[in-house]
């Protein structure tokens, strides 16, 4: 619990970012947050085995490229399951990267840092820009 309510914090906290605004007050209301860092999503290491797994196969099936997962695949020979669906959550989420879409109900988690160190592939990142907002 206190896992899940300090990974919602630093969201929160991470989504403010800064902005500079000047002009009219009508034009200062159009002004996008911008945030400065790069965000990936992975696999929670303290989710339930079931809960990976079931997340995984619907990431999958709703919008997450998996094909590099399947038999053939540049990803097939991921190690174990959870880089298999971090690879997916990942996947997933950079195509619509709204913090909702990396939770996959409590199985995955945002991070700043970059994952790739720690898994044994490269993670597609984004850089949130104000084009996204358009």
């Amino acid at each position: 619990m206190k896992t899940k309510m300090l990974i919602t914090l630093f969201a929160l906290v991470s989504v403010a970012g800064t902005s500079e605004a000047t002009g009219t007050l009508a034009a200062q209301q159009n002004t996008s947050i911008i945030p400065t860092y790069t965000l990936w999503c992975m696999e929670n290491p303290y989710a339930y085995f079931r809960r990976v797994i079931s997340s995984l196969k619907w990431a999958c099936k709703n919008g997450a490229d998996c094909s590099p997962l399947e038999k053939g695949g540049r990803c097939q020979d991921l190690d174990n399951y959870r880089s298999q669906a971090s690879y997916a959550f990942n996947d997933y989420y950079q195509k619509n990267p709204i913090p909702r879409n990396c939770d996959f109900n409590g199985a995955a988690v945002l991070t700043v840092q970059d994952p790739s160190n720690t898994k044994h592939f490269t993670f597609e990142k984004i850089k949130p820009t104000s084009d996204q907002n358009s």
